[in-house]
């Protein structure tokens, strides 16, 4: 009779591996917000994120932003895969056709202003999510 180790019973499956990688499955996906509907996702998770410390500021994030359906803007809509709740959100604004927001606000220095650039606002991220396919 051959004695199979205790290790192979009981230890958890191989990570998966793609072209000798290893492979690691997150709880969520992310998704460019293109529809009224994710915008509308969006709009959720921004007015609860900042409704915790800027209530009065989180009213004015009921509706989307003209910024929001601006051509150098990306907005991302992180879902559940369990439940597809939306569970976190930033907006990315591009300098590819004008200036970035931050430059209304400050001067780059001279090297960097003619290069791609990008600049991340909005990040959101809901106060909790039941779903157990959310971020922890």
């Amino acid at each position: 009779m051959i004695k199979q180790n205790a290790l192979t019973q009981d230890s958890a499956p191989l990570p998966k591996k793609e072209n000798g990688l290893p492979v690691e499955e997150l709880p969520f996906r992310v998704i460019l917000a293109t529809s009224l509907d994710d915008l509308n996702r969006v709009t959720q998770i921004r007015q609860q994120a900042y409704g915790r410390h800027l209530p009065q500021f989180a009213q004015s994030l009921a509706s989307p932003e003209p910024a929001d359906f601006e051509t150098d803007t990306l907005v991302l809509l992180a879902l559940s895969k369990q439940d597809n709740a939306p569970l976190v959100t930033m907006r990315i604004h591009t300098n590819c056709n004008g200036p970035l927001p931050l430059e209304q606000a400050a001067n780059l220095p001279a090297e960097i202003r003619s290069a791609a650039l990008a600049e991340a606002v909005r990040f959101s991220v809901m106060n909790s999510h039941r779903g157990g396919g959310g971020l922890a």
